[in-house]
């Protein structure tokens, strides 16, 4: 089956095929309202709203199979886009874009690009120029699955290098502190432990908490955790001197 004898089905229920779509270039979605990457609808339809008038467009597929992001029903989905994002380029009705029940859509997409499954919401199919029943004119770009497997090693990171640097400077620390300042440091480095954990758990979760705040959150938490325990090693190193040691 070519691309343009795809049968696909608008968001409002109407029964069409890509052949809609002949002569135009396009970039394909697939999109969530419920994922950390949903504010992604603005700037594509900031990309339909200036380049359609030049034969481009921006199509949304709703999908529900990554963190199951996009629960609602098509009308759901297409209230929820209007009014959030004020989005007027072409949605479809809800697709499975990886496993047994995949759309021909993007069997056929991600046959001409390699075989690869889609990794997360808001991967790309970049807009066509060459005849779009030319093999080798799809090229996808997920960036979805990029910036969420980012989050998570990035959170990870900064997690496991606080705990690292806090847990020398507490190796340090022990064997120089009094008795009576003891009780006092390991209670700062449990807390320091605890926002170790948090800024892990908060680099995991951004992949599929559907808030902006969560990327600065991790930041936030990690540039702290990372602060206390670079303080903690200088006063470790420092710790000999300042005790007259």
């Amino acid at each position: 089956m070519s691309f343009h004898a795809t049968a696909v089905r608008t968001i409002d229920g109407h029964d069409t095929t890509m052949a809609d779509f002949r002569g135009r270039a396009v970039l394909i979605v697939n999109v969530a309202s419920q994922c950390g990457l949903t504010p992604q609808y603005a700037g594509l339809q900031a990309l339909h709203t200036r380049l359609s008038g030049r034969g481009f467009a921006v199509l949304g597929f709703p999908c529900n199979q990554f963190g199951a992001q996009e629960p609602g029903s098509e009308s759901q989905i297409k209230q929820f886009c209007e009014s959030r994002f004020q989005v007027s380029f072409p949605m479809f009705a809800k697709v499975d874009v990886n496993g047994p029940n995949t759309h021909p859509l993007y069997q056929w997409l991600k046959a001409q690009s390699g075989g690869a499954d889609i990794g997360w919401n808001f991967a790309k199919f970049h807009p066509i120029s060459a005849p779009l029943d030319t093999p080798g004119a799809a090229q996808p770009t997920q960036s979805g699955s990029t910036a969420a497997r980012a989050s998570i090693v990035a959170g990870a990171a900064l997690g496991a290098l606080a705990v690292i640097v806090g847990a020398f400077a507490a190796h340090a620390l022990r064997a120089r502190l009094a008795p009576e300042s003891l009780a006092i440091f390991e209670t700062g480095a449990r807390y320091q432990l605890i926002h170790a954990l948090a800024l892990v758990a908060i680099g995991l979760i951004q992949a599929i908490w559907p808030a902006r705040l969560a990327a600065i959150a991790a930041s936030c938490i990690g540039a702290g955790v990372l602060l206390f325990s670079g303080s903690l090693y200088a006063l470790a190193l420092g710790a000999p001197r300042a005790l007259g040691m």
